[in-house]
């Protein structure tokens, strides 16, 4: 999973993670995009994750930046896992 900065994401990229800023000075939010064809799998993976519901059949949604955070060091704390 990878966060950009708004540039246009990869085809090949299953999840797309981008920054969009809000304004009057509140924190910005992540707008994620599920692009592979397993997107209910990945999406009831991010919502156990996350600890919330969401929208059944969801293809996008937005993440504040705490939970970006979190998500980050969930998948951070599973690479050592994973590449055993």
């Amino acid at each position: 999973m990878q966060l950009d900065g708004g540039s246009r994401p990869p085809a090949s990229q299953s999840v797309y993670v981008a920054l969009v800023p809000v304004n009057g000075g509140k924190p910005p939010l992540y707008v994620v995009v599920l692009r592979s064809e397993h997107r209910e799998r990945t999406r009831q993976t991010l919502s156990a994750i996350l600890q919330r519901p969401l929208c059944l059949g969801a293809t996008s949604f937005a993440l504040s930046v705490e939970e970006a955070a979190h998500l980050i060091t969930h998948v951070n704390n599973l690479r050592p896992i994973l590449s055993k």
